[in-house]
């Protein structure tokens, strides 16, 4: 029955919103006093005297009250748990719009028949997204109500969060009763449902309810009741709703929908639409996947792979898979269409961990967005969209999933780079005793917030203890040092064998001198014999302390001395005692140097301070807020402001601009022939460095300043150019032929460079950096010098820039912080590392440690150094030809390498072998890199293509798992034992009996890198290649087949792909797709290497036509 349109439009003065929303706030509060003092058995269960189980269904127990003075009300009380968090069960409960009520009736089975949101009182916001006040109207079989409906979150006394749904009936006089015309009758009810997370997975249910059923009859209060108490079943459903809701969120947005809304052609026909055209079309074509993207299981002719993805539109097997029911709302806005659809587990993981607050509230800002937006306007977008897709013969959604550049367009803003002046390192202490206990609350009401109560009150209670130890260690030390200045020797004697053990290093020298001063003290008053006791039985057995501690070797000869002495002063080791007292209160002052406890015993922390600097309360939700800040700083800090501000989905890296370059920005002049390999300098990036076949290294500006930015001659600027620069901050010159290669360092104080002339040489740069500081600095304060203000400070800081460049240009930094091993060539020259064989060094690359290098060259060997000496530290051999580039993993614990022989290697570092080999790549390797999450490699090779592989894909067939490794070898901790097999057939086009070894699993204990096991490939001749060396993704379309080093890497975030070509371009491409996206035109010549910096935002590429090139995003429609 339909009645819906039956209803007027509810009009409500302001006056009334308040008393309705201050009617809601009163029942919340008092609904949780109720709870709070609730009478329940030590099981959990209700008052048995007052009231009486009636259902017991999924962990929930309903009762009914005990007859009472009021028959009228009866009242029914719902106790138990459900499965989940306090987020997703408020989740589930909110419903803000007609279509939201009757997807939540879907799901939870209320047997709701109809409703409706008559007006709404309190509407969410972003910062609270389940706070909604609203009247509504539902409908059940022969039963009505209209009622005043809230939910929300609140933090009781004890700061637990708890949540809150209530409906209370209210009358309006707007509203007509159908009781006459269609025999509903109206009743009235009060309930109020609460929530609280019991523990990580489960929520604590209250659910209570007063109803008036307009009726004396016994029986039909019964029948209700009985039919109520059916429907409260459906509270143990919320998490399913929550879960079903989430589900849809995640299919419109990974299909390119509005986040809140189903109001799209292909959703709002029907839900068969629901899986989106794609997944139809891609039925019907003949390259149907053959890999299940959960566990990368093959499928054969027998059993393919038949089932999709409906989130991620992947292929996946029945065992990775499982089927949801997805609602939505049918085109008449009043059918319910329900439908399962298959998920990946993969998909189904994500949205149950997903936050529910960020879902919530991108569903709340797409909402308002989306009311504002003119409903014609709204149709001819998608009506547009529709068409484009038509045209394109594309689904409509793996064009909006793509991140085409055009895309980015209205979403960000070019404001330039900022650099802050103020580290962030310098803002306060980590190491204060106040910043840890402000740090350790922060921790702590978070995890409250959370639900995790029995984790945060451990955490408070290990605080507790170790400020109690702290507490006893400062009571300790002040006795102690009081006892020092009575002479209360026996005292301190006690108290240094209970309290001072943890400082044994210590100790040990400051109990000699505790022992001195009392030997000391002995002798002065002429006790004799008690002093010749006290050395043999005390000082005699700290004789060799006193030699490492005291200034005299024999001062313990000394001591014995003073046995014939009548005064200290005679023995001259001791003329400069300065009597008891002084040399007491000199004791107490070693004590606080040597234990190094000032701040436990300094006065500074009684309880004066504490009345000095009172404690500050901490805000609620301080944690967040914290990050909140942390995150909005590095967006304003960013290359590119957002026009609407991005949803940040991780905090485990820094906020990076999601946009891809697409013109130039500038183009460094300088080089006199071709630029090999160009490198952002650290992780600020603020200079380029750039090496050439000239043999020099040359160090250029990121950012250039205002004098160099060619402001007339618009001749020579466009876009193929940008602004050009011509001057460089240094030119390193010590090299006699091509570089190949160049990395840095971290901190951008080291450069290394790789050369035709078979060394690899440290540069020193912390010269340039100092004069690009101060070059910045002075750029920055321009405006203050100008205005007079903060001049002091300027040309102190100026100055102190000044220093720097001229200490570290000097080479005396340089001169003290360098090895015996080392000599100093130049004044940025470092050291120079000769590789053995000689030959050209392709690729030098660092540990992430800083303290090794690796370095691969025209001799086929991979060789490991020692920063620190110089020296070798091993020497991986196994190629056949030229090694062009190596690298180490994210854990460092193996080497990836490739060659001119085809072929890429991984090397176990600790025991030197090497543990799988790729020879699927048909073509010379010129470049590999890992990725940030250390099992993805992409490599670069003279086939026009660069491949993407998955090292956890690297099993070995079962074929040789059963028969036991004929050609394996392996490797331990404790020795090593190897066997390399010799395979017949040169594979790629090599000779024959040349020596591989696949099939090896290695483990191992102690040393800088971790031991590494992966499963060999097949074997490489015999054209016996396996399924388990095909690559993830293929990416094509540019040039690389002559004998030029062509080089790939990781784009912004890791989900592109840049390389170089031979036709001119930098090509990049799509990481998930393979799909090229842009092909950038600027370069003269071979395109050799490009490079991206995620803090600068910028892209860095090097060329044949001897210029290097920056690329940015720019927004060509202004």
């Amino acid at each position: 029955m339909r009645l819906v349109h039956l209803l007027p439009d509810l009009s409500i003065s302001k006056q009334d919103c308040n008393m309705l929303k201050n009617l809601a706030d009163t029942l919340a509060g008092h609904n949780i006093e109720q709870y709070n003092t609730l009478v329940v058995t030590k099981d959990g269960q209700a008052d048995p005297k007052r009231w009486r189980e009636v259902r017991r269904r999924d962990g929930m127990r309903i009762y009914k009250e005990q007859p009472t003075q009021i028959p009228a009300t009866p009242q029914l009380l719902l106790l138990g748990t459900i499965q989940g968090t306090l987020d997703d069960i408020m989740y589930g409960a909110v419903a803000t719009t007609d279509e939201a009520m009757k997807i939540k009736s879907a799901c939870t089975q209320d047997s709701i028949q109809d409703s409706k949101v008559l007006y709404d009182v309190v509407h969410p916001t972003f910062d609270n997204p389940f706070r909604h006040v609203a009247a509504k109207w539902r409908l059940y079989e022969g039963r009505d109500y209209v009622s005043l409906d809230a939910t929300g979150i609140v933090n009781t006394r004890r700061r637990e969060r708890v949540g809150y749904s209530i409906s209370h009936s209210v009358a309006f006089s707007q509203i007509p009763s159908f009781e006459e015309t269609h025999g509903i009758e109206r009743g009235n009810m009060s309930v109020c449902a609460l929530y609280r997370q019991k523990t990580p997975t489960t929520v604590e249910c209250y659910v209570r309810g007063f109803f008036d059923f307009n009726t004396q009859s016994e029986m039909l209060k019964n029948i209700s009741l009985q039919t109520i108490a059916t429907q409260w079943s459906a509270y143990a459903r919320k998490s399913k709703c929550a879960l079903v809701k989430k589900l849809s969120w995640k299919v419109r947005k990974n299909c390119g929908w509005s986040a809140n809304s189903t109001r799209t052609h292909s959703f709002a026909d029907d839900l068969d639409d629901f899986v989106s055209p794609r997944h139809r079309h891609r039925a019907t074509t003949s390259c149907e996947a053959t890999r299940c993207c959960v566990c990368h299981k093959s499928a054969y002719f027998l059993a393919p792979i038949r089932r999709t993805c409906t989130s991620c539109d992947q292929p996946v097997c029945s065992k990775c898979s499982l089927k949801k029911v997805v609602v939505a709302l049918a085109p008449d806005q009043y059918t319910i269409l329900e439908r399962k659809r298959t998920f990946c587990m993969t998909c189904i993981v994500d949205v149950e961990s997903h936050d529910v607050m960020t879902i919530a509230r991108e569903e709340l800002v797409g909402c308002q967005e989306e009311e504002e937006d003119d409903d014609a306007a709204y149709w001819a977008r998608l009506s547009d969209a529709a068409a484009a897709a038509a045209r394109d013969k594309k689904p409509p959604m793996a064009q909006r999933k793509s991140p085409a550049p055009s895309a980015d367009v209205a979403l960000w803003a070019h404001v330039g780079h900022h650099r802050t002046t103020i580290p962030p390192e310098a803002t306060f202490d980590e190491h204060n005793e106040q910043i840890k206990q402000d740090l350790l609350g922060l921790i702590t009401q978070y995890l409250q917030q959370e639900g995790f109560a029995m984790s945060s009150a451990t955490i408070q209670d290990e605080a507790n203890v170790k400020r109690h130890g702290r507490l006893q260690d400062r009571d300790a030390l002040r006795r102690l040092g009081a006892a020092i200045m009575d002479g209360d020797w026996d005292l301190v004697a006690k108290l240094l064998g209970k309290h001072l053990k943890k400082f044994h290093a210590a100790h040990q020298g400051f109990l000699y001198a505790v022992c001195k001063q009392e030997y000391l003290e002995l002798i002065d008053r002429q006790e004799s014999q008690k002093a010749f006791t006290f050395l043999t039985t005390h000082l005699k057995p700290l004789e060799k302390v006193a030699a490492a501690t005291s200034s005299s070797r024999h001062e313990f000869k000394e001591l014995c001395y003073l046995l014939t002495c009548k005064a200290v002063g005679e023995a001259d080791a001791f003329r400069d005692w300065e009597g008891v007292v002084r040399s007491r209160e000199k004791l107490v002052e070693q004590l606080r140097a040597t234990l190094a406890l000032e701040e436990v015993i300094s006065p500074q922390q009684d309880g004066e301070s504490a009345l000095a600097a009172p404690p500050v309360a901490m805000p609620d939700n301080r944690l967040v807020q914290l990050l909140h800040q942390s995150v909005a700083y590095q967006m304003e800090f960013s290359r590119y402001h957002p026009k609407t501000v991005p949803k940040v989905t991780t905090l485990l890296r820094d906020f990076e601009c999601e946009v891809l370059p697409n013109a130039v920005k500038s183009t460094y002049v300088g080089h006199s022939q071709n630029v090999k390999f160009v490198t952002f300098v650290g992780t600020d990036g603020e200079l380029l460095a750039s090496g050439s076949s000239d043999a020099t290294i040359k160090l250029w500006p990121t950012e250039l300043p205002a004098s160099q930015q060619r402001g007339s001659g618009e001749e020579e600027r466009d876009d193929a150019m940008g602004t050009i620069c011509r001057s460089w901050t240094r030119d390193l010159r010590g090299h006699s032929s091509r570089i190949w290669y160049l990395a840095a360092s971290s901190s951008g104080e080291r450069l290394y460079s790789g050369s035709g002339d078979g060394t690899v040489k440290i540069w020193d740069l912390r010269a340039a950096l100092a004069e690009r500081a101060a070059a910045q600095q002075a750029q920055s304060d321009d405006d203050d010098l100008l205005n007079g203000a903060r001049g002091a400070n300027v040309m102190q800081s100026a100055a102190d820039a000044a220093a720097a460049v001229a200490a570290a240009a000097s080479g005396a930094i340089a001169a003290t912080t360098l090895p015996h091993s080392y000599s100093v060539t130049s004044a940025e020259c470092l050291a120079t590392l000769l590789s053995p064989a000689g030959g050209d060094v392709y690729a030098v690359n660092l540990h992430p440690s800083e303290t090794h290098l690796v370095t691969g060259g025209y001799d086929q060997s991979v060789r490991l150094w020692d920063v620190a000496t110089g020296a070798v530290a091993k020497t991986f051999r196994g190629h056949f030809a030229s090694v062009c580039d190596a690298q180490f993993n994210r854990h460092a614990n193996f080497i990836a390498s490739g060659s001119k022989d085809g072929s890429i290697r991984l090397w176990d570092i600790l025991s030197g072998l090497c543990v799988h080999t790729l020879r699927q790549t048909l073509g010379e390797v010129t470049s590999v890199s890992m990725a940030s999450n250390g099992y993805t490699l992409l490599s670069g090779s003279r086939n026009n293509s660069n491949r993407l592989w998955d090292l956890r894909m690297l099993h070995t067939p079962r074929a040789q798992l059963s028969t036991g490794f004929p050609g394996g070898s392996g490797a331990s901790s404790g020795g090593s034992s190897t066997s390399l097999s010799s395979f017949a057939g040169g594979g790629g086009g090599f000779g024959n009996g040349y020596t591989a070894a696949n099939g090896t699993s290695v483990s191992g204990g102690a040393g800088f890198g971790s031991s590494v096991g992966l499963g060999g490939g097949g074997s490489s001749g015999g054209g016996g290649r396996s399924a388990e060396q095909r690559p993830l993704q293929r990416f094509k379309g540019h040039q690389n087949t002559a004998k030029n080093v062509v080089r790939a890497s990781f784009g912004p975030r890791e989900s592109f792909v840049l390389g170089g070509s031979e036709d001119g371009y930098v090509y990049v491409w799509e990481v998930a797709t393979g799909k090229l996206l842009e092909r950038l035109a600027g370069h003269r010549g071979v395109t050799y290497n490009a490079r991206w910096h995620e803090k600068q935002a910028l892209l860095a590429s090097s060329s044949h036509d001897s210029t290097v090139k920056t690329w940015w995003w720019q927004d060509k429609k202004r």
